[in-house]
């Protein structure tokens, strides 16, 4: 028995105590009411959770490998995350060019769980923009990945094109298709301006990715997904304009969600000067959020 805490459940928290048998609740109630446990936890003062799902999490390279990711999960509360299996992934040095598949990636990711101490999964990542790629995701689903993500920009991104005939591929499978959304145009444009200007410190980084570039590939990607009638999920939207894009686009079955995100202040501006994570949530598009996900070295830059 769990006993004297505040549970806290869909409908939201209520004082009281909660019975298990093996790995089932089977009771809640006040504890006094419940019957005699043979292990007894005190809660007093504290939140009983469920086991928190993390559903973007980048792990399986050193320092945050998967056993590390899933101890530092454990102490949150996080019971199961899904990472990433990467095509053309060779370590965090890799520029997305390498021959490994998407279903060597998804191998490899699971041949590095030994030690993992809580359940993780694997969204699949299409870098390499190839036809042949497409093919596999049968495969993928098969072996239990039934998410696939895709960029629109960095040296991972992919054309509109690919991720339109991706979309489609991916909804015949009734999977689930992810996509980061900059428009990379635009960035590789005002990076290059920045350049010229020799502007390299972290504060004008934010002016290399601006709020409507953002919202630019999230409004084209929604729409994309809408036409394939594919399951969408748009992961981290940190700014009002992109968060509202995907929710122009809900019907409400609904086929199109999202996450936000909640950024540094230090380094980024489009979210924090525009409200949008919070905003994301109240329109329910968003029902999931995420925090800073990913672990970078000195060594890796930022």
């Amino acid at each position: 028995m769990i006993s004297g805490g505040t549970l806290v459940g869909p409908g939201g928290t209520v004082e009281g105590s909660l019975s298990i048998d093996g790995k089932t609740i089977v009771a809640v109630g006040d504890g006094a009411s419940l019957p005699d446990a043979d292990e007894r936890v005190d809660a007093s003062g504290r939140l009983v959770i469920p086991g928190l799902v993390a559903p973007h999490v980048h792990a399986g390279d050193d320092p945050f490998t998967i056993e590390t990711a899933t101890h530092a999960a454990a102490l949150g509360g996080v019971t199961t995350f899904v990472s990433f299996a990467w095509e053309g992934w060779d370590g965090p040095d890799s520029v997305y060019d390498s021959e490994t598949s998407l279903i060597e990636g998804i191998d490899q990711q699971r041949a590095n769980g030994e030690g993992a101490v809580v359940d993780y999964s694997s969204h699949g990542t299409l870098a390499a923009g190839a036809a042949e790629t497409l093919d596999c995701l049968e495969a993928a689903v098969e072996r239990g990945v039934t998410s696939f993500k895709m960029f629109t920009a960095y040296d991972a991104g992919v054309s509109n094109g690919y991720i339109d005939r991706a979309f489609r591929r991916i909804a015949d499978l009734d999977a689930v298709g992810l996509v980061h959304t900059e428009d990379d145009v635009v960035c590789e444009s005002l990076t290059g301006q920045l350049r010229a200007e020799d502007r390299g410190e972290p504060e004008a980084y934010p002016r290399s990715r601006p709020d409507y570039a953002e919202a630019m590939a999230a409004d084209d990607i929604a729409r994309l997904a809408t036409e394939a009638g594919v399951q969408y999920y748009g992961v981290h939207a940190s700014c009002r304009k992109a968060a509202d894009r995907p929710a122009a686009y809900q019907d409400d079955g609904s086929r199109i969600r999202a996450e936000t995100v909640r950024t540094t202040p230090s380094t980024t501006s489009r979210c924090t000067q525009s409200g949008g994570h919070w905003r994301g949530l109240r329109r329910r598009f968003g029902r999931e959020t995420i925090s800073r996900h990913c672990l970078n070295t000195s060594e890796m830059g930022s």
